[in-house]
């Protein structure tokens, strides 16, 4: 396990490199193909001490964004690769993306696991205006998505989320998420209060 883990690095680090072609060449990024730009993509997020930061994913060109967001709704690849790209997305924070994603989150039919790592890419990409979208999933079935959820908000310097928090403390029924809403609560109060007193 471990040899193939280092191979899967040491592939994600060389086509993060430089984009390659099939032939072994370098290409830049407005030469690569849809299949090329996916192929580099599927070896980048199989290595998992591998993180592929913006300036690799600027290596691969305009096609990047669309080919992630085919990836994170593909069934075919492996659950760790397709969590990989929706994670990824956050990389891209465009309008398709963000629609995207709220598309993933509120989608009952995926399983939960895909919904938990949409919701945490949307809360880190578009921070205040995915409070809505966060919102909605506060409501949803799978318990680790609404804590998912609740974290996200949490961590949103943005008046509306306050109340959304105290509401949904009254009705939740897990208890891990009503400890975690019972501390964070007073401390984004606290925070909240010092940022309007900045603003005065």
């Amino acid at each position: 396990m471990k040899k193939l883990t280092l191979i899967a690095f040491a592939l994600a680090a060389l086509f993060a490199a430089a984009p390659v072609l099939a032939n072994g060449t370098a290409s830049s990024p407005a030469q690569l193909t849809r299949e090329q730009v996916r192929r580099n993509i599927e070896v980048m997020l199989s290595g998992y001490e591998f993180i592929p930061g913006k300036s690799d994913w600027n290596r691969l060109g305009p096609l990047a964004e669309s080919v992630l967001i085919d990836m994170s709704q593909d069934d075919k690849l492996e659950s760790f690769q397709r969590a990989r790209a929706i994670s990824s997305l956050h990389h891209f924070p465009t309008d398709r993306v963000f629609q995207h994603l709220e598309k993933l989150v509120t989608q009952p039919a995926l399983d939960p696991y895909y919904r938990r790592k949409a919701v945490t890419a949307i809360g880190y990409t578009f921070q205040s205006r995915s409070v809505p979208v966060l919102q909605k999933a506060l409501a949803d079935s799978d318990e680790f998505v609404r804590d998912a959820a609740v974290q996200k908000l949490a961590s949103i310097q943005d008046v509306r989320v306050l109340p959304i928090l105290k509401a949904h403390a009254q009705i939740e029924q897990k208890q891990f998420i009503r400890d975690y809403l019972t501390r964070m609560v007073p401390r984004l109060e606290s925070s909240l209060g010092k940022v309007r007193q900045l603003k005065k």
